[in-house]
């Protein structure tokens, strides 16, 4: 490499969330480390995108080579996103975007044109293909952990963001996460003594809004899912249908919570008791 792709910053990256929770702190911090691990410096100028007149063009992807990671704008890399197709043959650079795609993320702004829940696939392929070294992997599931809690608190609180849990937990699925990672979360979220009726309340809402494609067809209805994920969404898929996330539904049920939160509970009570039976 380049002295100049490999350049680092002499101060850390400091990150600051407008959307203020008890876990935007930890979300900085873990935004923070990624840049101090992954290094805040330029791709390569081997940079792996498509440059058909549909995808990018060449001055634009010029324009990302030129730029360090943290100075990249949210339509750089909403142009990469819809650019880059596959796996890549140079994961350095995929090391170098990831970053700035996490602080993307956590400051609940779009990363790719279409806002889908599949965007973090290629990291998640280099997480599986050992593309991504300890340190990095370490910062990169840190920050998964603490963006899905910062997500579900503000879901639940209902502040003024379009971050939500079950969207959180479709991302981190698709990033490469495991299934006993994602269902900790959940079970985290759910069980909460402050929020966990809220957010059992919300995620019935996402559930029960897929409930005809997960019954169709769960690999693409429910969760977007690869070969590379063993499983996992599948796995989640059953998390659902199980005792603890049963146990915390019946406790929503009983929470002093709206009418038409209580109303999709019960729907999504009944819905898994027949899935439950059916099976």
């Amino acid at each position: 490499m380049t002295r100049r792709t490999r350049r680092k910053h002499a101060e850390a990256r400091q990150v600051h969330l407008t959307l203020r929770t008890p876990f935007a702190p930890t979300l900085e911090a873990a935004v923070a480390r990624l840049y101090e691990v992954c290094g805040v410096r330029n791709v390569s100028r081997h940079l792996q995108v498509c440059l058909c007149p549909c995808c990018m063009s060449e001055e634009m992807r010029q324009s990302i080579i030129a730029a360090p990671n943290a100075e990249l704008s949210e339509a750089q890399i909403r142009e990469y996103s819809n650019s880059a197709h596959g796996t890549v043959d140079f994961a350095d650079d995929l090391i170098a975007l990831l970053p700035r795609y996490a602080e993307l993320l956590a400051q609940d702004m779009s990363v790719d044109y279409n806002d889908s829940d599949e965007i973090l696939w290629r990291f998640g392929a280099a997480l599986k293909n050992g593309g991504m070294p300890e340190p990095v992997q370490e910062a990169y599931v840190a920050w998964g952990r603490a963006y899905f809690r910062h997500a579900a608190y503000a879901e639940a609180r209902d502040l003024d963001t379009a971050l939500f849990a079950y969207g959180a937990m479709k991302l981190l699925l698709s990033g490469g996460f495991s299934a006993p990672e994602v269902t900790a979360l959940l079970h985290e979220a759910v069980l909460c003594k402050e929020t966990g009726p809220w957010s059992t309340s919300w995620l019935c809402t996402h559930l029960f809004l897929s409930r005809r494609a997960v019954a169709e067809a769960p690999k693409l209805g429910f969760i977007w899912t690869s070969g590379l994920q063993d499983g996992a969404p599948e796995k989640v898929l059953d998390w659902f249908k199980g005792p603890e996330f049963h146990a915390a539904l019946e406790q929503a049920m009983l929470f002093d919570l709206p009418d038409e939160r209580l109303v999709v509970c019960y729907d999504v009570h009944e819905w898994l008791a027949a899935n439950r039976k059916s099976n």
